[in-house]
C-alpha cells in the first residue's frame, strides 16, 4: 500500500501523478504501520506539514506532528530526526524543548541517521543549561597525537 501510494504520490513507474488517490493509499498504509513499515505514517506527515492553498489536503501541523510521533515512536529515524528539530527550533506548534530535541535526536543518531548526529554534535558544542553540559573537548579530526620529544 505504501508503495503504491508512493508511484501514484511521484508519478513514478510509467504512471500518472495521482495525488488524492496517492493519500488514499498513504492512509490505508499508515493504518497498518508498524515498525517494520512506519514509513507511510512518515510520509503522510510530510504532506500535512507542507500542504499550500491547492493541494488536495489541507495543511494541517497538529495531524502531520502526530504521524511523526507514532512512526518515531515505531523507531522510524526519520520521523525521529525530524522531532528532534521540531522540538529544537519550537516548530509545528511545540516549545522549543532541548530535553526532547536531544532525546529524539539521540534515538535517530544511534540508527546512523546523519543529520540527527550532526545536529546532536552542535548540542554538545553548545550545550543546554540544566540539560546538557558543554563539551569541553575539542576533536582531533582524526590527528594522531603529538610523540613527545626525547
Amino acid at each position: 500500500m505504501y508503495k503504491v501510494g508512493m508511484i501514484l504520490l511521484k508519478g513514478l513507474l510509467g504512471q500518472q501523478r495521482n495525488p488524492r488517490e496517492a493519500i488514499g493509499w498513504l492512509k490505508r498504509a499508515a493504518e497498518r504501520a508498524d515498525a517494520e513499515n512506519p514509513h507511510a505514517l512518515h510520509e503522510l506527515g510530510l504532506l500535512y506539514e507542507s500542504a499550500q492553498p491547492n493541494d488536495v489536503i489541507i495543511r494541517d501541523e497538529g495531524y502531520a506532528l502526530q504521524l511523526f510521533e507514532q512512526a518515531a515512536n515505531l523507531g522510524y529515524k526519520f520521523s525521529q530526526f525530524r522531532l528532534g528539530c521540531v522540538y529544537e527550533y519550537g516548530s509545528m506548534g511545540c516549545p522549543i524543548d532541548p530535553r526532547q530535541s536531544i532525546m529524539w535526536y539521540s534515538r535517530a543518531a544511534t540508527q546512523g541517521e546523519h543529520q540527527s548526529e550532526l545536529a546532536l554534535s552542535g548540542w554538545y558544542l553548545t550545550g543546554s543549561d540544566g540539560v546538557l553540559q558543554q563539551s569541553a573537548r575539542r576533536p582531533t579530526c582524526g590527528r594522531a597525537k603529538p610523540r613527545k620529544q626525547a
